[in-house]
C-alpha cells in the first residue's frame, strides 16, 4: 500500500496535509476572499469562521488517521494558502472522490490539474480502481477540470444538491486506472 506523505513539494507549490489547525485562519481568509468563486462548493460556506475551520481540519485529521481520505492544502512558497485538493477513499468499491478549490487569483496556471495528478497517481498506485469528480453543473471552472484531465462524463445526477435556495443538478465524472 502507498503511504500519502503529509508533505508534498513540487517546483510550482507544496501540498501539506489538513491536519494541523495552526492553519485555520489561512482557510477563513481563503475562502473569505473567493466566496463569491467558490459559491458551487457547499463545504465552502460553512469555512468562514474560525471554528467551523478548525472543525473542518479536526475532521480531515481523523480521517488521516482512519486512513479513509488524504486532503491537502495548497501553498505557494512564500506559505501563502492558494487552495486545497482532497480525496475521500471508499475502499470497499476502490473508488476516491476527489474535491478541490482554488484562489480566484491562482486559476489558470495548472495548479489543481497537477496536484489532481498527483492524487490520482498515488490512489492508483494504492490500488485504487476509479475516481470521481462530482459537480454542480453550473460550476463551469470544476466541469472544465474534469473534462482537461480526461475524467468521463458519467451523467447528471438530478436534483442532488440544494443550493442557493433550490435544488440543482451535479455531473458526474470518472476516471479508471486503465483508461488512457
Amino acid at each position: 500500500m502507498v503511504v500519502f506523505p503529509k508533505e508534498i513539494v513540487t517546483e510550482d507549490f507544496i501540498l501539506r496535509a489538513v491536519i494541523h489547525k495552526c492553519y485555520a485562519p489561512k482557510l477563513v481568509t481563503l475562502v473569505s476572499k473567493n466566496i463569491k468563486e467558490f459559491k458551487y462548493i457547499p463545504m465552502t460556506a460553512t469555512l468562514i469562521t474560525l471554528e467551523s475551520a478548525n472543525t473542518h481540519i479536526d475532521y480531515h485529521k481523523e480521517a488521516w488517521k482512519k486512513g479513509n481520505g488524504y486532503y491537502y492544502f495548497i501553498f505557494d512558497y512564500n506559505n501563502k494558502l492558494m487552495g486545497y485538493v482532497g480525496l475521500k477513499i471508499r475502499y470497499g468499491n476502490k473508488t476516491g472522490e476527489v474535491s478541490y478549490f482554488l484562489d480566484k487569483n491562482q486559476t489558470g496556471k495548472g495548479v489543481i490539474a497537477k496536484a489532481l495528478l498527483l492524487l490520482e497517481e498515488m490512489f492508483f498506485d494504492a490500488g485504487g480502481h476509479r475516481l470521481e469528480i462530482y459537480a454542480n453543473v453550473e460550476n463551469k471552472k470544476s466541469v472544465a477540470v474534469a473534462r482537461r484531465l480526461n475524467y468521463r462524463f458519467d451523467g447528471i445526477l438530478r436534483q442532488a444538491e440544494f443550493f442557493d435556495g433550490k435544488f440543482c443538478d451535479v455531473a458526474v465524472f470518472s476516471k479508471l486506472k486503465d483508461d488512457d
